[in-house]
């Protein structure tokens, strides 16, 4: 009988924390084909296969090599081989001529994203490595501006990945372990020739060969910051360690700005400065502490036609779902006048900042807009994101 290799407890000890056993949805798990998603599918096809969990895997094709094809059918008889269904997805229309990579990081996580969700997962498995960690910092050292992998974290893509926790169980693997156990199991895996490629950063920094300790998933502060679950209006004190977190949500933006921007905000409002603007979110200083809002900017969020049935988001901070046609949403500002008493009283009341920007409903032939509506079904996204990004969710039960 042929012995598993530490890691391989480890990596099954995680999935067992972080995933619940049994539960009706999938769990899903990007595989590109290389080492790395390889060795993570044949670890945790053993893992649902176990746990009686459903594992759907998912690759995608960039468009950006004319082997993309060849090696998401690679994926589909490997999947297939194990047992797994296969989704293959791809990143279509035309590329950007610079930054070509961010662009292909952010298609993957919006494309990965939109099809566990429409497959009705709240996980996505990803086989970033330890060498990940190290080349990532490598390239944060160099100005790239790349966000902490974590063990959990949230889906980056926004509003696609809401409500989606990502989880990188082998943060403390070395590649070179992973490709020594796929050769002794006799598994085949891709190796990209852009990864050799020293045009691109990513290559330079795997050719560099950094070095890092492993990865310690930190604790969790506790999140002290409320927020209004009608508006998405976020109140807490300037002290708070999530004040990049609640600016991306009161903004409804996807990217969380760098913490050393955060610092420079934070430093100005302690030494005397009212208010400030960062990330699209607008930030005021009071003796309570901080308002944070979204900025009202040179252009508002544009009025979006409801299609009856489907949820849309509106400004990255709302969802609605109308059951009939003719409904359409838009910012507030400029309709005050139009709005019944009732609803201007309670626009009124909300922090100045914040009342151009709440959504108002609009319906055919009716110039008068509504706040709400009873076959319109409307959410604010805020609460549940800003709970997500500052990881208070702690695993997949808790979603």
């Amino acid at each position: 009988m042929r012995l598993r290799p530490d890691w391989v407890e480890r990596v099954q000890q995680r999935l067992d924390h972080y995933l619940t056993p049994h539960a009706r949805a999938p769990v899903t798990l990007g595989v590109s084909g290389g080492g790395d998603s390889m060795a993570l599918m044949h670890v945790a096809a053993d893992w649902t296969r176990r746990r009686k969990r459903r594992l759907v895997v998912l690759s995608l094709d960039h468009g950006l090599s004319p082997h993309g094809p060849a090696w998401n059918d690679q994926v589909a008889r490997a999947a297939t081989a194990l047992g797994l269904d296969w989704l293959g997805l791809s990143w279509d229309g035309a590329k950007p001529h610079s930054g070509l990579a961010e662009a292909a990081r952010q298609a993957r996580h919006a494309l990965l994203a939109e099809a566990a969700r429409a497959g009705g997962a709240k996980v996505i498995l990803l086989g970033h490595t330890l060498d990940d960690l190290a080349e990532a910092d490598w390239m944060r050292a160099r100005g790239t501006p790349l966000g902490q992998m974590q063990v959990w974290s949230p889906s980056p893509a926004w509003p696609e990945g809401r409500g989606l926790m990502l989880l990188r169980p082998m943060l403390d693997v070395r590649r070179e372990a992973l490709r020594a156990w796929l050769q002794t199991e006799g598994i085949s895996w891709v190796d990209d020739p852009a990864n050799a490629d020293l045009r691109f950063q990513r290559s330079r920094a795997r050719a560099a060969q950094p070095s890092r300790t492993a990865m310690v998933d930190r604790r969790r502060p506790s999140l002290d910051l409320e927020v209004d679950t009608e508006t998405g209006v976020i109140r807490g004190p300037i002290t708070t360690p999530w004040l990049g977190q609640a600016l991306a949500s009161a903004a409804g933006r996807a990217g969380i700005p760098s913490s050393s921007a955060v610092e420079r905000l934070r430093h100005r409002l302690v030494t005397g400065a009212s208010a400030g603007v960062l990330n699209g979110a607008r930030v005021q200083a009071q003796a309570g502490g901080l308002t944070i809002t979204r900025e009202r900017g040179r252009e508002g969020p544009p009025t979006q036609s409801l299609v009856p049935g489907d949820v849309q988001v509106w400004d990255g901070r709302f969802a609605f779902e109308a059951a009939e046609p003719g409904w359409a949403v838009g910012p507030a500002g400029g309709h005050r006048a139009r709005l019944s008493c009732q609803d201007r009283t309670w626009l009124g009341q909300l922090p100045a900042p914040a009342r151009p920007y709440h959504p108002v409903l609009f319906r055919d032939g009716d110039p008068c807009p509504v706040l709400a509506h009873p076959t319109v079904k409307a959410s604010c996204l805020v609460p549940d994101r800003l709970r997500l990004a500052t990881r208070q969710a702690k695993m997949e039960g808790d979603l």
